[in-house]
């Protein structure tokens, strides 16, 4: 009976190191959590004049990707409040489509956020100039809009995925070289539990499960 507190607190500065590690491991260089959107949807539309994509995209074929970014990054245009734009180095863009997988990072990365310009509101997650898997990319976007009022408050980065029910236009495309344009329709867009909010949700488990297996021996 006497040892069950050094259990517990073995087993809590176990959970405690474990916490700690995954935090170390979901931080940049400068010690930030990074947060992720992923999205996936269907290709519509593929023009494609020189045949370049045959055998990698087609309408019909899904797509899925991963944008991972620093949320404490400042608005690079603060003085218009009508866009914010938000460009990270330790960004990354990730896309799979068909047959083909593309990935670019840095400062080629940024979220748009437009809120009521005129009338129009819209989420922007783009890349633009670069290379993959031996293809040449112009631009890349995932993007929602609207055309009847702002749906932000303002021009912030939003803290949870922006909402399909307000945004009737939803869309994912990209452009290549040869004058090669694909477009689909973007049917899911996730923003990934904060990481202090999985690092609190695996602390707790791993406090709860030290505490049952503590009660157990104890019966």
């Amino acid at each position: 009976m006497k040892s069950q507190p050094r259990e517990i607190s073995i087993n809590l500065a176990v959970t405690l190191a474990m916490s700690a590690a995954l935090a170390m491991g979901l931080q940049n260089a400068e010690g930030v959590l990074m947060t992720s959107y992923q999205f996936s949807g269907r290709i519509d539309t593929v023009t494609d004049p020189s045949g370049d994509w045959v055998g990698l995209v087609a309408p019909g074929v899904p797509f899925s990707g991963t944008y991972t970014y620093d949320p404490t990054v400042p608005d690079s245009v603060p003085d218009n409040p009508s866009i914010g734009i938000y460009t990270s180095a330790d960004s990354s863009f990730s896309i799979n489509v068909g047959n083909w997988t593309g990935a670019t990072s840095g400062d080629r990365c940024e979220i748009s956020v437009y809120n009521s310009i005129g009338w129009d509101s819209g989420f922007v997650i783009s890349a633009v100039g670069f290379q993959s898997s031996g293809r040449s990319i112009s631009e890349m976007t995932v993007g929602l809009s609207r055309t009847n009022g702002s749906a932000f408050e303002s021009d912030a980065l939003p803290t949870v995925a922006p909402s399909f029910d307000v945004f009737p236009y939803r869309a994912f495309g990209f452009q290549a070289a040869n004058y090669v344009r694909i477009v689909g329709t973007l049917e899911s867009l996730v923003l990934t539990p904060e990481p202090s909010t999985l690092l609190l949700w695996l602390f707790s488990a791993g406090f709860i499960s030290c505490l049952r297996r503590s009660n157990e021996r104890c019966r």
